[in-house]
């Protein structure tokens, strides 16, 4: 009975853990999450020391503790987790997906740490000499979701206040975060740490192929490494390139190589707004990217990048001088693109048939695009001749999808036209004049009603002067009849 009682327990503080990061998913990247709590690095010292480096080994072999950075090659070694750097550049700039830790969250709580499961990958912080072992520096090629949830875990402990008898139930788990099996493999250019990132990435046979964000991430990285060391001025092309030759040096399997779609990809990532990336990273948290509203097809084209004139060069645009201007792409209208995109299936409206639909074709994203275009170049013009309520509510429906169709037809004829004719700003054109209308006729009539108030406050003040100049007659007519009848009996 006393086993079922501890199993109840631990079910139920298991179950505390997950409702939390359900919580905390819902809101935030829980990697952002954790590094807003533990921010401070001694706080999470002193959780690690509370919770984990307090508890006895469980296991009491022999093991290769690393003391210092390493020069060559290491197949196997073991590292206490304060050594692991649990920020975005642990790995390439980026946190794993929500949806992915949230999918290993439970069983990690429940069972623990498994050191016979694949070892982490590391890489240590670039330096000139230094080969000093510091608390919180060591980088993670590959294992990042591992070591993710261990600090989790422990920040969740923390930030719930479990008691001592909750966390008896965690004790194994725990327990099981000492320490870390890792391995790691020497490049003499810390760049290509993060190519043979990438190169697990896809070789990791559990998770789905890497994302274009992680893609990115890794790219980016290794291209910033090589400026670092070099100084090199080339050109984005060019180092795009060269990185791009030494990963498919790297890799042996041909479906693994970046190929001309997945480095036109990069191109355009590269060219990206940071508010457009963290968009789409965000939107991964809550879709797997193979299911993603802007699949890798969409993102090699060139259409959406910032500066682009791809679209105004289509043959129902081209040579036309309103439509040139209309889709002049910023880093607005990328964002803006795929924001709508996003939206039409998170939000409460978006049916289950639209959230879990395949992405739009290529036709409907260009559309969509279009449409996103046209609204923005025609969102300052509303601003400046409509009351900012009425532009608020027609944004709305903008959000919502509601002007597509309107929208979409300008866009669909590719012929000049006048904006104010749009059937949509028609609407908004009669809701101003009834707006007008009703706001006149109400002062007029609140003038009407202060005219009468001033004339009968006016009339008021006249009867008063009426009422007081008769009532001194009245009095004055009363004194000389009564001098008269005294003046007449004395006689």
């Amino acid at each position: 009975m006393a086993d079922d009682g501890a199993s109840d327990g631990a079910s139920t503080v298991l179950d505390k853990l997950c409702a939390y990061l359900e919580t905390v998913a819902s809101r935030k990247n829980l990697g952002d999450h954790l590094n807003e709590v533990f921010q401070d690095r001694t706080k999470m010292k002193g959780a690690l020391d509370a919770y984990v480096t307090s508890l006895p080994d469980q296991d009491h072999g022999r093991r290769n503790v690393l003391s210092a950075v390493p020069a060559t090659s290491l197949s196997e070694f073991w590292l206490p987790l304060e050594f692991f750097d649990y920020s975005e550049k642990s790995k390439n700039g980026y946190f794993p997906n929500n949806s992915q830790l949230c999918m290993y969250f439970r069983e990690f709580a429940q069972f623990g740490y498994k050191s016979s499961a694949e070892a982490v990958v590391t890489k240590f912080p670039y330096c000139d000499g230094s080969r000093c072992l510091e608390q919180f520096s060591v980088g993670v090629s590959d294992g990042f979701t591992k070591v993710l949830l261990m600090f989790l875990i422990i920040s969740f402990v923390e930030e719930l206040e479990l008691s001592k008898e909750e966390q008896e139930t965690l004790k194994n788990t725990l327990c099981s975060f000492k320490y870390v099996r890792c391995t790691y493999e020497h490049f003499d250019n810390p760049g290509h740490h993060y190519l043979n990132s990438l190169k697990l990435g896809y070789l990791t046979s559990e998770k789905q192929a890497p994302s274009p964000i992680s893609m990115f991430a890794d790219i980016q990285a290794a291209i910033q490494m090589e400026q670092r060391i070099t100084k090199s001025k080339a050109s984005m092309r060019d180092l795009l390139n060269k990185t791009c030759a030494s990963y498919n040096k790297m890799t042996s399997i041909k479906k693994h190589r970046i190929d001309g779609a997945r480095k036109s990809l990069l191109y355009n990532l590269l060219r990206s707004p940071k508010d457009f990336l963290d968009l789409v990273h965000r939107h991964y948290d809550s879709y797997p990217h193979q299911q993603s509203g802007l699949p890798l097809e969409i993102l090699a084209q060139e259409f959406w990048v910032p500066g682009s004139t791809v679209r105004a060069e289509c043959p129902q645009y081209l040579g036309k001088e309103l439509f040139s201007e209309i889709l002049r792409v910023t880093d607005e209208t990328a964002c803006l693109y795929a924001f709508r995109d996003f939206e039409r299936r998170a939000s409460p409206e978006a049916s289950l048939k639209v959230k879990k639909s395949s992405q739009l074709s290529d036709e409907q994203h260009y559309l969509l695009f279009d449409i996103v275009c046209l609204w923005l170049w025609l969102l300052p013009k509303l601003v400046k001749n409509y009351p900012s309520d009425i532009v608020q509510k027609h944004h709305e429906l903008f959000h919502k999808g509601l002007l597509d169709k309107d929208l979409g037809s300008v866009m669909k004829a590719g012929e000049e036209f006048d904006y104010q004719r749009i059937a949509f700003v028609l609407e908004i054109r009669g809701e101003h004049i009834d707006q007008y209308v009703s706001e006149h006729q109400d002062r007029a009539r609140d003038a009407h009603a202060k005219s009468l108030q001033a004339a009968f406050a006016a009339w008021q003040e006249d009867l008063a002067a009426d009422q007081s100049k008769f009532e001194a007659d009245r009095i004055l007519t009363l004194g000389v009849n009564s001098c008269n009848k005294t003046c007449g009996s004395m006689g």
